[in-house]
């Protein structure tokens, strides 16, 4: 099968990544189903602790979502080996022997994820006396400032999921001038599986609510009626949705890397 030929212009980029996704869909789930039961577990445990112990809680327990956070990592560094090395040469990460590299990548990819999280966290608390209007105000900015920086700092993860020497100062000079170009690629190829993915959360949730009309316990039956709506997202748009957009990342990196020295426009 031949190697990932990425495209500089978002309309031909989007359907590259569709193409590429569509034709390697064997790979995709070659990857995903041997993770599918420590996520599931993980989410379910989360379920069940919130229910039984943190019923009143806003955010409930998310130690195993947590935990299964790493395993969807192991999808996107796995994939982004598909896309670069090829799909008939690349090795996927084993999740119970980490290298270097991959540590690497989950280590900055969990910092970036905990900066925007405490930083929104901070601003609710410490704003919050300010009134909502305030609080909303600076927590977007933020937000949006954070996710700019996340975003130019993105060439850091191919680059380590391939065990390529870059610091973050070269990913973000690297990345100046397809910011734009990866996210509306990312969107376009995506339209499909997001309405496929609404269309089904619609029908999970109507299908719950006839299938779970009393709860027994309640705290413990609200729980897993929400565990069961996730499933469809989580077992499956979900990681189409993850590789597509790493496969845009890869597709922008790889012409990045082929075209050093210019900058997008």
């Amino acid at each position: 099968m031949e190697h990932y030929k990425p495209e500089f212009y978002v309309e031909e980029a989007s359907k590259n990544i569709r193409g590429f996704v569509k034709a390697n869909n064997d790979k995709l789930w070659d990857i995903f189903i041997p993770l599918i039961p420590f996520i599931f577990g993980l989410n379910l445990l989360d379920a069940l602790v919130t229910g039984l112990y943190f019923p009143n809680s806003r955010m409930g327990f998310m130690g195993g979502e947590l935990l299964a956070t790493y395993f969807t990592m192991v999808l996107v560094i796995s994939w982004h080996r598909v896309v670069i090395n090829g799909p008939d040469h690349y090795v996927p990460m084993n999740p119970f022997k980490p290298q270097k590299h991959e540590l690497g990548f989950i280590g900055m990819g969990l910092a970036l994820w905990a900066l925007i999280v405490g930083v929104a966290y901070g601003v609710s608390f410490f704003l919050s006396p300010f009134g909502a209007g305030m609080t909303l105000l600076v927590l977007a900015v933020s937000v949006i400032v954070l996710a700019y920086v996340s975003y130019r700092l993105c060439f850091y993860f191919p680059a380590k999921a391939i065990d390529k020497s870059i610091t973050l100062e070269e990913a973000y000079a690297m990345s100046n001038g397809y910011l734009l170009k990866i996210i509306f690629s990312s969107i376009l190829a995506s339209l499909r599986v997001i309405a496929l993915a609404i269309l089904a959360s619609i029908v999970t949730m109507i299908i719950v609510k006839i299938a779970m009309p009393t709860l027994q316990t309640p705290s413990v039956g609200n729980q897993m009626a929400e565990f069961a709506k996730s499933l469809p997202m989580m077992l499956y748009f979900q990681p189409i949705l993850s590789v597509i957009g790493v496969t845009a990342i890869s597709n922008y990196y790889m012409w990045a890397k082929s075209n050093q020295g210019q900058i997008a426009s």
